[in-house]
């Protein structure tokens, strides 16, 4: 028997995408599996009803929350789930029908612990526009890990049993993903990869947060985590994920690339 999945999805407010995200799920061609949608922030009565009008499958769970931090959410859903494989995926985003079935067989093919794919980036109305490559290898990952998440958060599987370990998403930083990579393979001594298909449609719209403010928080996040990394692992590599907050260092990086190429 197929083991049980559950996908977590969290939602903090419906740009116009959430039922197309939805159903990107339940029309997986993996069946065993339990759609986790966490209503959270000052929207999710109204997120609650509009799922309940629009959603008929024995298969969804809806939870609701007053808090609107997405590690909550995340956590509350990972408490919630049955499954002992947890999938992740966004509200705005669209799943690649095979992506399940794909993820899983690979997780148990080649006895690691995370797996994340390549990605296409689509615009508001769905069409493509850019390809991602993610980079593969665990030890590869590893070591990228120092400039940056290679995962992208939303294509995401992991085994439950693991994150459970870990206790979850850490609360406090806006780069909680990033941070729970870090922590599995550099604490817990988790393998990972990435599948070179692209799995997930990641949606770029004018709705995600792109405030000043929030760039300048992402900034001070990102460069507490470098910190905080280098302290915590003893690892002064991470060093470079600091510098590789500011834009003319990335430039100069792909400058030098090209030349080289």
């Amino acid at each position: 028997m197929s083991e049980l999945v559950s996908v977590i999805l969290p939602v903090f407010k419906d740009d116009g995408y959430l039922l197309e995200a939805v159903n990107s799920v339940l029309n997986q061609t993996y069946l065993n599996l339990e759609l986790i949608i966490i209503a959270n922030g000052k929207h999710n009565k109204e997120l609650i009803a509009f799922l309940n009008e629009n959603i008929d499958d024995k298969r969804v769970v809806l939870l609701s929350t007053d808090i609107g931090q997405l590690p909550f959410a995340l956590n509350l859903g990972i408490s919630y789930s049955k499954g002992e494989y947890i999938a992740r995926m966004d509200s705005d985003d669209i799943c690649q029908p095979e992506r399940i079935a794909t993820q899983i067989n690979y997780i148990k093919e080649h006895k690691i612990d995370i797996v994340g794919s390549d990605y296409e980036l689509i615009d508001e109305n769905g069409i493509v526009f850019d390809y991602i490559k993610t980079h593969t290898g665990s030890e590869k990952i590893k070591k990228k890990l120092y400039v940056g998440s290679q995962f992208c958060h939303p294509s995401v599987m992991f085994k439950k049993e693991l994150i459970v370990r870990a206790q979850g998403y850490c609360f406090g930083f806006f780069s909680e993903d990033y941070e729970l990579w870090i922590r599995l393979m550099y604490e817990y001594q988790a393998q990972a990869d990435n599948i070179s298909k692209p799995l997930l449609k990641y949606r770029i719209h004018a709705e995600q947060a792109t405030s000043s403010f929030n760039k300048k928080r992402n900034f001070a996040y990102a460069a507490s985590l470098s910190i905080l990394s280098i302290l915590k692992y003893r690892k002064i590599g991470f060093l470079l994920s600091f510098f590789w907050q500011f834009k003319f260092i990335k430039k100069i990086y792909f400058f030098i690339c090209r030349l080289f190429k």
